[in-house]
């Protein structure tokens, strides 16, 4: 199993955002963060901090093992005993709308034990409403997946939660109305890694810009 608390130390190490040329332009990260970009020869830098909290306990685990219906991976379980959500790569915003309640731009916000919860219910319950009617859909009463981190703009990242790539790390697709992992219409979803501990290396190595696989851009 990949070492997560390294992962986790090498991320919250770094002081900056690193963002390749080939990928991102000085007018779209200073729209976003400001004066702060610094120009480096191939690479954008934007200075970022970190933060995380106290470790979930057991009982804050199984509440949402409860809920989901489904058990936790183990490597997703072990990074909430190490801090029950964190906010990574977190930099002041430049400019945000007016109705806009966050002072600083998070990209990765991963939730806490009882976010998790109220989320994903609200997902649950998303998913009925929109594709409960539909025949093909009509007895799934639970969500195959646990959405973990917010992607931006209604999306988030998920942890699949069942089946043979049981712990894979996918982009839930909001234009998907947030079905059931399948390997059926896999199409729908898109893969960024195969498993929570390969996803927090990816973060690390990338310096905060891969986490979001092909979908970030």
């Amino acid at each position: 199993m990949p070492n997560l608390n390294m992962y986790l130390h090498a991320i919250v190490n770094q002081t900056y955002i690193t963002c390749p040329k080939e990928k991102y332009t000085y007018q779209g990260l200073t729209f976003t963060f400001g004066n702060t970009v610094i120009d480096m020869e191939d690479r954008w830098l934007i200075p970022c901090t970190h933060k995380l909290f106290a470790p979930a306990s057991s009982e804050q685990m199984a509440a949402v093992e409860e809920i989901i219906g489904y058990e936790l991976p183990e490597d997703f379980r072990e990074f909430l005993q190490m801090t029950n959500g964190a906010q990574l790569y977190v930099a002041p915003l430049g400019w945000k709308p007016s109705w806009s309640q966050r002072e600083n731009f998070i990209e990765y916000l991963i939730y806490s034990s009882e976010e998790l919860i109220t989320l994903n219910r609200t997902l649950l319950q998303d998913f009925r409403i929109m594709l409960g009617k539909d025949p093909d859909f009509q007895e799934i009463h639970k969500l195959n997946y646990l959405a973990f981190c917010d992607a931006h703009d209604g999306n988030y990242l998920a942890i699949l939660l069942e089946g043979p790539f049981r712990g894979m790390i996918f982009y839930l697709d909001k234009e998907y109305l947030f079905r059931p992992y399948s390997e059926i219409e896999a199409d729908f979803y898109y893969i960024v890694t195969q498993s929570f501990g390969r996803w927090m290396r990816l973060v690390a190595d990338t310096k905060g810009t891969g986490g979001f696989g092909e979908q970030r851009n």
